[in-house]
């Protein structure tokens, strides 16, 4: 047997720990893909969601939009700067978690019409439109702003304005500096 030049096991030595970095910087998602965490997340998928099913979104810092598409069916685009965006999905419940990254996190959703919608956000702007379902939107720095929805409609913001239209149930809406408009309500309101 011929002995194998020290150079050349150095050399094989380092690229096979070249090869090691990368791999240990990647996790295996839940789909079984794979994401960076050094480099940020993104999350495209489309799952069904049966009638009247739940969307929960949760962000620490960055903007959510949600608004309707084809029946039972989520469509979900999020990007974050760093760190994982954590997903989960059954017949009945769809939700998307960037709660604990850093760095600027982005929710795109597409619902089915009379999905409900829960999303809880520390900073960032939340826009719902045209669910048709139940709507709870928490936010402490944000813009929340709602179209169409109907049932229970939970709105509240600590710093930033609520502005909702065409409601159909019990409202309530809060604000502790920001404006509240609300247009177009049917049912009860509760607004401070």
């Amino acid at each position: 047997m011929t002995p194998i030049p020290m150079r050349s096991s150095l050399l094989v030595a380092f690229l096979l720990l070249a090869a090691a970095v990368p791999a240990a910087a990647q996790q295996r998602r839940d789909d079984g893909l794979l994401y960076d965490r050094d480099r940020g997340g993104r999350l495209d998928t489309t799952v069904t969601l049966d009638r009247g099913g739940l969307v929960a979104l949760t962000t620490r810092h960055g903007d959510v939009r949600v608004h309707t598409g084809p029946a039972n069916t989520v469509v979900v685009h999020a990007t974050a700067e760093r760190g994982r965006i954590r997903f989960d999905a059954s017949r009945d419940r769809v939700a998307v978690d960037a709660s604990d990254l850093g760095g600027d996190v982005r929710f795109d959703i597409t619902v089915p019409l009379g999905a409900r919608v829960s999303s809880q956000s520390q900073g960032g702007d939340v826009s719902v439109s045209g669910t048709g379902g139940d709507v709870s939107v928490h936010s402490q720095t944000g813009d929340v702003t709602v179209q169409n929805a109907s049932g229970h409609v939970d709105l509240s913001t600590l710093s930033g304005d609520i502005t909702a239209s065409d409601l159909r149930g019990d409202v309530s809406a809060s604000s502790v500096s920001g404006e509240i408009r609300l247009t177009g309500v049917t049912g009860n309101v509760s607004a401070a």
